[in-house]
């Protein structure tokens, strides 16, 4: 997994961080935490879940329509449907497959909680 402070939005440029890094995935939320947790000397690992195939293009609209920790701008977000009517089956789209992603993370960390119980006879809180 590829971590960046740059949007990977189109198959092409998918396709050439691919060429590049070999990485299957890219993802940005850990490229910002990882440094901070590595500064404070705590333990850091990221789970991620993934929402848009490398074949799919990011709509940079849709980039529009959300603030920077991704909620919704409603008012944004009406204005854009009001220009490109066309746009509803993608964000249905997206909509779906972030749901779908989030459920297979939400699986994955308490698969990862569980085992870490077993293995350790409970979780430290220290």
């Amino acid at each position: 997994i590829h971590s960046t402070n740059q949007i990977v939005a189109t198959p092409q440029a998918k396709a050439e961080l691919y060429s590049r890094t070999n990485a299957l995935a890219v993802e940005m939320e850990a490229y910002v935490v990882r440094p901070w947790a590595a500064k404070s000397g705590a333990n850091f690992v990221s789970i991620r879940a993934i929402s848009d195939a490398a074949s799919e293009s990011l709509d940079p609209s849709l980039l529009r329509i959300v603030d920077d920790l991704g909620r919704a701008r409603f008012l944004m977000l009406a204005l854009e449907l009001l220009r490109r009517p066309s746009l509803i089956p993608r964000l249905v789209r997206l909509a779906n497959n972030s749901q779908k992603a989030a459920r297979e993370l939400g699986n994955a960390v308490g698969w990862m909680v569980s085992r870490a119980e077993a293995e350790n006879g409970g979780l430290s809180h220290t």
